[in-house]
């Protein structure tokens, strides 16, 4: 037991501490006060303190430590493999029947005292574990979930509270170009989902052999605009431009075909005639089969060798679209941030002390230069030029300059492109969970919303749009089906229940039920009724998850037609 190990631990630590006895008291006895090797007498103690600590370290401490290490780790790959093959896990050590659980009675030991020094041996333990992982997690960022199992798997075995390492979650920084991001702005709207809460660019699917996701976070972008200076700024507001209008280029050809267009007319016909009518909104129902004549257009035409389907391919642009935008969004931000903090350095009066400077240094030239410089490190949000709005005013010179008669209902197709990228959604956050990533694999995406926002500033279709009411008829069927939803599951619920009661208050079975072929057509109404149940509940998860989708699109979306709309100038 653990009482047994500290008695006989610290009964030969304490038969170490005699010999140091002795020599301090043979040292003080021989050596008169004032005699060079009176020094001496610390200086040999305190080697044999360290004699006695180095033995204690090499025979009990760093074993000990180890032999831990390689259960916190075997455990913790068992229960990974226990999880992936469905088993029960790793399962806590017990002390009285597992060797391992030995380790423990240790550990629990009062601290131990030799030659005046104080030894807690779990101290040390957990010294040594924190060093240790906070070491290999530096080195292998990706692996921070497993030394966090085996944290835990400390805590509960050993009883070793562990400290968390401090490090960021799987992630670390390094320098950002945005240089290299600007000149291959194409490749990047492609392949970076934004985030337009956080200003966070996630790799939409991590190269071949990677175990992390790169990011791009608002202070990378900042570090990177001090490090090239605010010019920068200017100069990628033509790059972006351009990325711009050859995603809108592709947008419109690919409403040129003759068929989407009709379409989308036939849409608008039947709209026209029922607005005045009955229909309040661009009904839900309405836009799924929308979607699904689309993909028989998308079947009947093979023209496009791409395997993407056409709302796929009308879905990409309009999202690299917004991805453009965010980068402007958050180089915009990062100049904000800069100029804030070098308004601090500025005086509060310029003016004054710029005075005070000249006429000490007698050189009206020094008050100038100290005027400019000030007024260029003077931070006034409201001056700043809104490059959103730029954006959308060079852009829609741009389609005016076009045939715009295959975009003048563009506003139409947004309900169907609403349903595809919720679809896409969904795919990408399930795929978040596996480990063989066959297509992109994301949490966020508003970019989309940012692209939906822009081009119908660009087109002028922001009237229409709102006259369509698609996300109040979305909201509408939402909670019209979770209402009977919840109805059916109540009703369900209520009949089991009764159903349990009565054979709760049933004490006998009848052999005259059983003969008649009653009590098995009772178990198959209980199987039914409990499919119908289990069914309506996967039904009512499927619906609230739809309309999480919808809500953070819509949300997103609105979010971004204010920014469209605020002009600073």
């Amino acid at each position: 037991g653990g009482g047994g190990s500290f008695g006989g631990m610290q009964l030969i630590l304490s038969a170490f501490s005699d010999p140091a006895t002795h020599v301090l008291h043979c040292f003080t006895s021989s050596v008169k006060k004032g005699h060079p090797d009176e020094e001496k007498t610390g200086l040999y103690l305190t080697k044999y303190r360290q004699l006695v600590r180095q033995a204690l370290d090499k025979e009990l401490i760093e074993p000990l430590c180890q032999r831990i290490e390689t259960d916190l780790r075997l455990a913790s790959f068992a229960r990974d493999a226990a999880s992936v093959r469905g088993g029960k896990g790793y399962q806590s050590a017990n002390p009285k029947t597992d060797p391992q659980g030995k380790f423990r009675s240790v550990l629990e030991m009062p601290p131990l005292r030799c030659c005046g020094i104080v030894v807690d041996v779990k101290d040390e333990v957990r010294q040594y574990l924190e060093r240790t992982f906070y070491k290999f997690c530096t080195v292998a960022l990706h692996e921070s979930a497993t030394y966090s199992k085996m944290r835990a798997i400390a805590g509960a075995v050993y009883g070793l509270e562990l400290a968390e390492n401090g490090l960021p979650l799987g992630s670390f920084q390094e320098h950002v170009d945005v240089v290299q991001i600007l000149r291959n702005i194409d490749v990047f709207v492609s392949k970076y989902n934004y985030d337009m809460n956080q200003q966070v660019f996630i790799q939409r699917r991590p190269d071949e052999g990677a175990k992390f996701f790169s990011s791009i976070s608002l202070q990378c972008v900042c570090k990177s605009v001090r490090h090239h200076g605010l010019g920068v700024i200017e100069e990628s507001l033509d790059l972006v431009h351009q990325c711009l209008r050859k995603r809108f280029e592709a947008l419109s050809q690919i409403l040129s075909s003759d068929r989407l267009h009709s379409l989308i007319a036939k849409e608008l016909r039947w709209l026209s005639a029922q607005m005045n009518v009955t229909v309040k909104g661009y009904p839900y129902d309405r836009a799924t089969e929308l979607v699904a004549e689309i993909g028989k257009l998308d079947a009947a035409d093979k023209t496009d060798s791409s395997s993407k389907s056409l709302l796929e391919r009308l879905r990409r642009p309009v999202t690299e679209i917004g991805n453009a935008l965010g980068f402007i969004r958050t180089m915009k931000s990062a100049e904000a941030r800069l100029r804030s903090e070098d308004s601090m350095c500025s005086p509060s009066d310029a003016a004054v002390a710029s005075k005070e400077l000249a006429r000490a240094w007698r050189s009206s030239e020094t008050g100038s230069l100290i005027d400019s410089v000030s007024a260029g490190m003077a931070f006034n949000p409201g001056s700043r030029k809104s490059h959103l709005n730029t954006l959308v005013q060079m852009l829609r010179e741009d389609a005016q300059g076009t045939e715009t008669s295959r975009t003048d209902i563009f506003y139409l197709l947004i309900p169907a492109l609403c349903i595809a990228w919720t679809e896409a959604s969904l795919q990408g956050k399930d795929m978040m969970h596996k480990q063989n990533l066959t297509r992109d694999t994301f949490f966020v995406d508003d970019g989309f919303a940012f692209g939906l926002a822009y081009l119908i500033s660009v087109l002028g279709q922001e009237q229409q749009f709102d006259e369509i009411g698609w996300f109040s008829s979305v909201r509408e069927k939402f909670e019209r089906e979770g209402k009977a939803l919840s109805s059916v599951i109540g009703s369900e619920e209520a009949k089991r229940a009764a159903a349990l009661a009565s054979q709760k208050s049933s004490y006998f079975p009848s052999i005259s039920r059983k003969a008649s072929g009653q009590e098995e057509t009772k178990t198959d109404d209980a199987t039914a009724e409990f499919d119908e149940l289990a069914t309506a509940k996967i039904k009512q998860r499927s619906l609230s998850t739809l309309e999480r989708e919808m809500n953070t699109l819509f949300f997103a979306m609105h979010g971004a037609r204010i920014l469209l709309r605020n002009n600073p100038e």
